[in-house]
């Protein structure tokens, strides 16, 4: 909008205003054109239709004058030929012809046989009338018409010959007044003016006797056209450089034209002036139509507007309570209402604000007073943190020392139960080599008894030293290789497999950070307890499988150690034994706890608590879920954290 005359920092007012000024200007200037337009146009039309049927009756009547006036001479010719002996005959012809000045009646030798005159003898007083172009064109034949010739005293004529009957020539003397008096008839204005040129492009007939016999080349051409084509109209430039609007009309049976022209100037003038006369009118209309605009747009448009400012002023300079009081139902109305919903909504908002501040206020009074508690109290925190710490200390170094005392008071009690255990065994074996065939049988039976009594003791302390060694003869934790340590295991365990036709199914598993001795323990116990508890009838099938958990895995939750950024390796190891009950699920894990009886299955109860045993070793832990005839699935969860193990 920088073209717009107004500054450069304009209001809306002045824009609108610019706006309104510049559209309605070109608008009504378009309008002004096109009726000028139309105007000039229908004023052309006009005036060329004009001039078309002045040319036409112009030329209608020279084409008549011309016939009429070979008809003359050639009764003229007729008559002197039927009645040679009569002279006054061309005299009385020529005095009903007013554009013959002088008949002559030649014979085919030249000779001139009768001859009438209204002025002065012109064509009978030549001496060579025989060697003139119109006698031998009429001898011949033909209708000839000269082109503009003088008399002695200047004053110009045209000859028209035709051939008489039944020999020689007959031939007349046109004056031009009468072809100018032809086509002088019509009123064109004052700059019109109508004429008559032949085919070569001389002015036969002209209202200024000066222009007779003058050349006029530039329309020969449209002289040719008009004989062909018929009338034609346009704007050129004529003889004298002047612009005009013209017409041409052929003269039938000359080669003749009439034209008739006048100056645009003049033609188009009262077109101008009714162009201008709009113009000022559309202007007028223009400057009525601004003013009326602008008084409409300031009270409906602008006065609204500036009472938006003043108020979004008021409200910038805090006045919320500011209102615009306007009952409008327009659009200018709506923004009112809108203005005042939006001031209403902000007071609302800075009272809540105001209440916010006030209760923020307080509740940093009050943290200030908690902190300073928090003070006093994390003082005391810390007193009773160093006095706890200390007797978490003293706590530990006890626990150590009874745990150090009670793996060796197990090491020491079953190393002092395992001698008088052999003693009893081995008194008991050579009692059977002396003895054994004197013995009755319900001696047998009790030796046999002590036997099976000293065996299971046996079977326990073994166990029991197995246990203790978890912790006691532990291993420094390296990388093992599951899949070969379960292959290991299950080669141990071939004989029993092939005796229960039995099948241990191992999956892909993985090299992980632990105890190597442990690791061959934990899946001898599990997979020896997955055989040794099965369903009768039934061949035992176990499925050992392993993977990483992936970070938010379920299973993850079952151990606190094994969040999100530590890797976790599931051991799983499933069976279709005979399950256990669910209230039973940790019980299997204590020492010596066994849910069923010695002459159902062997066993000292002690293998799943070595499982859990080393599992705790390596920070993990051992879960089972199982239903009764559906079998078990024990899963194991060893965090590979090396710093986290013990």
């Amino acid at each position: 909008m920088n073209w717009l005359p107004i500054s450069s920092n304009p209001s809306l007012r002045r824009r609108l205003m610019a706006w309104l000024s510049l559209t309605t200007v070109l608008m009504l200037l378009i309008t002004a054109g096109s009726v000028g337009y139309l105007v000039h146009r229908y004023e052309q039309e006009l005036w060329r239709s004009r001039l078309t049927e002045g040319a036409r009756n112009s030329a209608a009547s020279v084409a008549e004058i011309l016939m009429r006036t070979e008809r003359t001479l050639a009764v003229a010719g007729q008559a002197i030929a039927d009645a040679p002996d009569e002279h006054g005959l061309p005299a009385a012809l020529l005095a009903t012809e007013p554009a013959l000045v002088e008949v002559v009646q030649l014979d085919e030798e030249g000779t001139v046989l009768a001859a009438a005159f209204r002025d002065q003898p012109v064509l009978s007083s030549l001496f060579t009338l025989s060697q003139s172009k119109w006698f031998h064109a009429a001898l011949a034949g033909h209708h000839y018409q000269s082109r503009v010739q003088y008399t002695f005293e200047n004053d110009p004529y045209l000859i028209l010959s035709l051939p008489a009957k039944p020999q020689g020539v007959v031939v007349g003397r046109i004056h031009l007044d009468v072809l100018q008096n032809a086509v002088s008839t019509l009123d064109l204005g004052e700059t019109g003016r109508i004429y008559i040129v032949d085919a070569e492009g001389e002015v036969i007939a002209h209202a200024d006797r000066s222009m007779i016999g003058q050349q006029v080349d530039y329309v020969i051409e449209r002289t040719k056209a008009v004989q062909n084509n018929g009338a034609w109209s346009g704007e050129y430039s004529n003889y004298m450089g002047r612009s005009v609007l013209g017409a041409f009309s052929p003269v039938a049976g000359s080669g003749w034209a009439v034209i008739a022209e006048v100056a645009q100037q003049e033609a188009y003038t009262p077109s101008r002036n009714v162009t201008m006369l709009v113009i000022v009118l559309m202007l007028a209309l223009a400057t009525t139509m601004l003013k009326g605009n602008g008084a409409f747009l300031k009270r409906s448009i602008f006065q609204p507007l500036i009472h938006l400012s003043e108020g979004a002023l008021r409200l910038g300079q805090g006045d919320l309570a500011y209102r615009i009081l306007d009952g409008r139902n327009d659009e200018i109305g709506q923004i009112t209402t809108a203005f005042n919903e939006m001031a209403a909504d902000l007071e609302r908002q800075n009272h809540a604000v105001v209440q916010k501040n006030l209760a923020l206020i307080e509740e940093i009074d009050s943290h200030r007073q908690t902190q300073e508690e928090l003070r006093v109290l994390n003082g005391s925190l810390e007193e009773r943190i160093v006095e706890r710490t200390r007797e978490l200390e003293l706590l530990a170094t006890d626990l150590t020392r009874s745990n150090k005392e009670l793996q060796e008071f197990a090491y020491v009690a079953s190393h002092d139960l395992q001698e008088p255990l052999r003693k009893v065994r081995a008194f008991g074996d050579r009692l059977v080599t002396r003895s054994g065939a004197q013995m009755d049988e319900v001696s047998r039976d009790y030796l046999t008894r002590m036997e099976n009594a000293a065996e299971r003791m046996q079977s326990l302390i073994d166990a029991l030293l197995t246990y203790s060694r978890v912790t006691t003869q532990a291993q420094p934790l390296s990388a093992v290789n599951l899949q070969q340590v379960a292959r290991e295991v299950v080669s141990d365990l071939e004989i029993q497999i092939e005796r229960l036709h039995g099948e241990v199914r191992i999956g892909p598993l993985d090299t992980i950070c632990a105890d190597p001795l442990q690791m061959r323990q934990l899946l001898q116990n599990l997979i020896g307890n997955a055989l040794k508890f099965h369903q009768e009838d039934v061949a035992p099938i176990v499925h050992l499988t392993g993977r990483w958990l992936a970070p938010g895995d379920p299973h993850r939750t079952l151990n606190p150690a094994c969040n999100d950024d530590v890797p976790v390796y599931a051991l799983c190891v499933a069976d279709n034994g005979i399950g256990i009950d669910a209230q039973y699920s940790d019980r299997i894990f204590q020492v010596f706890q066994r849910l069923h009886g010695r002459n159902q299955y062997e066993g000292t109860g002690v293998g799943l608590a070595i499982c859990r045993k080393i599992v705790e070793r390596h920070n993990g832990i051992i879960t089972v879920q199982s239903t009764p005839g559906m079998g078990s699935q024990f899963v194991i969860l060893l965090p590979m954290n090396i710093g986290n193990m013990q």
